[in-house]
C-alpha cells in the first residue's frame, strides 16, 4: 500500500477492530512478557548477579538516550491527527540521524563512562548496547503508524519474534560461555528482529524527504510528554547510576532482579485495567456524578487487589525466588520484600493520572508530576549518605507519600471527597499490615528461612500463604460488602470455566 492510501486506512477503524486491536495487544503482551519471562528465569541461572548489575550500569545512559531519540515524537504520531505523509517522513529521518550522532558520542564516551565506574568492561558494554539507539530509531515510526491503525497483530507478533529470537541466542551465547555479552546479545537481537518484522508488515515506508516545518508542529504537541519522561527517567536512572557507583555490581544485579519481578507483576495486574477504563472515564468526563463514583470503584477494586497480590508476595519471596531463579539470587529476597510494600502505588497513580487525561487536564498533570519528580530525588540522596538499605526503604516512604500527594490533588481537580478516596485506599493498606505480619512471621517459624530445607520452605509458604488469604479476605468482607459480590462473580467464573473442562 501506498504512504497517500494510509489516511484513507485510518478512517476506517470500526469499533469490532477497536475491540480486535484491545484482544491482540493483550496477546502481545502476555506472549511477549511471559516468554521474557521464562528466558530471564533461564539466564539467571546460567549467569551470576554481577553480570546482570553490569548491564545495568551500562543501561542506564542508553535508556536516558533513547528519550532523546523518541523526543515525545511516538505519542504525538499516535495521537495527533497527521495530515501529510511528510511528517512520518520527516520524524524517521530526524530521529535516525540523532541515534546515529548519540552512538558515536557513546563510543567516544565509552572509555570516561568505564573509569566513571572504575570497571574497564563497562567501556565494551556500553558501545555495544549503543547500537539500540539506531534500532530504536528504526523502530519508532512504523510502530507508530501500526498502532495508529490498530494493527495491534502485527506488534504482537513482532514481539513474540524479537522474543523467542533475542531469547535463542542469549540461552546459547550463555551456554557457550560469553558472559555478560549474552545479554548484550539478546537484546540486539530482538531489536533487529523487531525492526525487520516492523517494516517488512508496514504499510509506511520512508521516503527521501524532510521538512523542519512538520518536525516543529510534531514537537509542539509532544513537548509535554518528552519533557514529563526525560524527568522521569533521570530520576529511575540516578537510582541505578546511585548503586552501581557506591555498591557492588552484584548489588545492583540483585535490586534489578527484584524491581524487575516487582514491574512484572504490576504490569499484569493493572496494565489491563488502566488500558480499559481510560476510554470509559473519557466518556463519562462531562458526568461528574457517575465519574466520580467509578473512579472511586476502580480506585477501591484495584487497591484491594494489589494489597492482596502484595501480601502473597511477601510471604512467598523466598519460595518464588530460590524456585525461579536458584540459590544464587537469595539477597534479592528481602529487596523483593521492601519493594513490595510499595507495589500499590503505581496501579493507583496510573489511574489517577488517566482520570487526569479522561478529563483533558494534561498539562495539570504534568505540573504536578514535577512535584512527584521532586520526592523521587530523596531515595538516591539517602542512599549516597546513608547507604543501600537507607535508599530501599526511602523508596517505600516516597511512594506513600506520592499517593497521599497524588489524594490531595486530585480530590480538589476531580471534585473527588479527600476523606472519601484516602479512605478507599488505604483501608485495604491498614487490613495489609494487619494481616500480612503473623503470616510472616509464622512463615519464618516454619521454613527456617535461610537453612536450604526445601519441603519446610514448600511448607510455611503454602501454610502463610493461604492463612493470609483466609484473614484477607474475611476482614475484607466485613469491611466493604461489594468485595462479596466481586468474590461471588469470580467464583461463578471459575465454576463455569470448570465445567467445560
Amino acid at each position: 500500500m501506498d504512504n497517500h492510501n494510509i489516511r484513507q486506512e485510518e478512517a476506517k477503524v470500526s469499533s469490532g477492530q477497536q475491540a480486535k486491536a484491545i484482544g491482540w495487544s493483550l496477546v502481545g503482551d502476555f506472549s511477549s512478557q511471559g516468554i521474557g519471562f521464562i528466558v530471564s528465569i533461564v539466564l539467571a541461572r546460567l549467569l551470576t548477579p554481577e553480570l546482570f548489575g553490569l548491564v545495568g550500569m551500562s543501561m542506564v545512559f542508553i535508556s536516558l538516550l533513547y528519550l532523546l531519540v523518541d523526543g515525545g515524537f511516538s505519542t504525538a504520531l499516535v495521537q495527533q491527527k497527521i495530515s501529510d505523509d511528510l511528517v512520518y517522513d520527516s520524524v524517521f529521518w530526524i530521529n535516525l540521524s540523532i541515534s546515529l550522532l548519540l552512538m558515536l558520542v557513546v563510543w567516544f564516551l565509552g572509555p570516561s563512562i568505564g573509569r566513571f565506574y572504575e570497571n574497564p568492561e563497562i567501556t565494551s558494554l556500553v558501545r555495544w548496547l549503543s547500537v539500540l539507539l539506531p534500532i530504536k530509531a528504526l523502530s519508532m515510526v512504523p510502530e507508530a503508524v501500526l498502532r495508529r491503525n490498530l494493527r495491534f497483530k502485527v506488534l504482537g507478533v513482532r514481539l513474540l519474534f524479537a522474543g523467542v529470537a533475542g531469547g535463542i541466542v542469549g540461552i546459547v551465547m550463555a551456554l557457550l560461555g560469553y558472559g555478560v555479552y549474552a545479554l548484550v546479545g539478546q537484546s540486539l537481537t530482538g531489536g533487529i528482529v523487531g525492526v525487520l518484522t516492523l517494516h517488512y508488515r508496514s504499510d509506511w515506508k520512508p521516503r527521501f524527504r524532510c521538512s523542519l516545518a512538520s518536525i516543529r508542529e510534531v514537537s509542539l504537541f509532544g513537548r509535554y510528554i518528552f519533557f514529563g519522561r526525560v524527568l522521569g527517567q533521570m530520576i529511575q536512572q540516578g537510582s541505578i547510576l546511585m548503586i552501581g557507583k557506591l555498591f557492588l555490581p552484584a548489588t545492583l544485579g540483585f535490586f534489578t532482579r527484584a524491581e524487575s519481578l516487582g514491574k512484572l507483576v504490576i504490569r499484569y495486574t493493572s496494565g489491563t485495567i488502566n488500558k480499559v477504563y481510560l476510554p470509559v472515564l473519557s466518556k463519562l468526563q462531562d458526568k461528574e456524578d457517575r465519574f466520580r463514583k467509578l473512579f472511586l470503584k476502580i480506585i477501591g477494586l484495584t487497591t484491594w487487589g494489589s494489597f492482596m497480590l502484595s501480601g502473597l508476595l511477601v510471604i512467598g519471596a523466598e519460595l518464588l525466588i530460590v524456585t525461579l531463579f536458584g540459590k544464587q539470587w537469595i539477597p534479592s529476597v528481602l529487596i523483593f520484600q521492601i519493594l513490595m510494600l510499595r507495589i500499590f502505588n503505581y496501579p493507583v497513580s496510573a489511574i489517577i493520572i488517566n482520570a487526569y487525561l479522561a478529563k483533558g487536564l494534561a498539562k495539570r498533570n504534568f505540573r504536578l508530576g514535577l512535584g512527584r519528580m521532586a520526592m523521587g530525588l530523596i531515595p538516591p540522596l539517602l542512599g549516597f549518605a546513608l547507604g543501600f538499605d537507607a535508599f530501599l526503604w526511602g523508596l517505600v516512604a516516597v511512594s506513600n507519600v506520592g499517593v497521599v500527594y497524588n489524594i490531595f490533588f486530585s480530590a480538589r481537580d476531580l471534585g473527588v471527597p479527600f476523606l472519601r478516596l484516602f479512605s478507599t485506599i488505604y483501608r485495604w493498606n491498614i487490613l495489609f499490615i494487619i494481616t500480612v505480619v503473623p503470616c510472616l512471621l509464622l512463615y519464618q517459624y516454619l521454613a527456617n528461612p535461610g537453612s536450604e530445607d526445601v519441603v519446610a520452605m514448600w511448607t510455611g509458604g503454602i501454610v502463610a500463604g493461604f492463612l493470609f488469604l483466609f484473614l484477607y479476605l474475611g476482614g475484607s468482607l466485613l469491611i466493604d460488602r461489594s468485595i462479596k459480590e466481586l468474590l461471588k462473580v469470580a467464583a461463578g467464573w471459575v465454576r463455569q470455566r470448570w465445567t467445560r473442562i
